[in-house]
């Protein structure tokens, strides 16, 4: 979501609808810089899990409370947000007319409206790093070791 609109999308994270409502939430943007490079957080009782895993599969009530708890202030009210956002791409091997019918076809099944769809070409996600920068997280981890 937030990760991907910001890496493949140029959005700041003050131009980005979950990204103002963490800052909203409490929760400092140098903080949300971090957990967008998969740091390590502190889940509660000293454990320590990636930000990602921390954040998977909620809903995004659930998940500015979970951030209040984790970065921010946990008695204060999460702001008013429910809609839940996600950015989709499909690589280039796999971008025909037929997937992208297929993906779109999935999503009106399941009443998910599609707010805009783009192209960014070969030249640009070399130029940007895009790749580089999607997978940084797990990259820096390999090289932990």
């Amino acid at each position: 979501g937030l990760a991907e609109r910001m890496n493949w999308l140029g959005v700041a994270l003050e131009d980005d609808e979950t990204g103002v409502s963490l800052i909203q939430a409490g929760i400092a943007k140098e903080k949300i810089k971090d957990w967008i490079k998969d740091a390590q957080v502190d889940v509660g009782d000293g454990q320590m899990v990636n930000a990602f895993d921390a954040f998977e599969d909620l809903s995004i009530g659930p998940m500015l409370k979970k951030a209040q708890k984790i970065g921010g202030d946990p008695f204060e009210e999460p702001p008013e947000f429910a809609l839940n956002q996600a950015f989709i791409f499909i690589k280039p091997h796999a971008l025909t007319d037929g997937v992208k019918a297929l993906v779109k076809s999935i999503l009106r099944e399941q009443s998910i409206s599609i707010i805009d769809e783009g192209f960014i070409g070969a030249e640009a996600i070399s130029s940007r790093k895009l790749v580089d920068n999607h997978y940084y997280a797990i990259a820096s981890k390999a090289t932990l070791a």
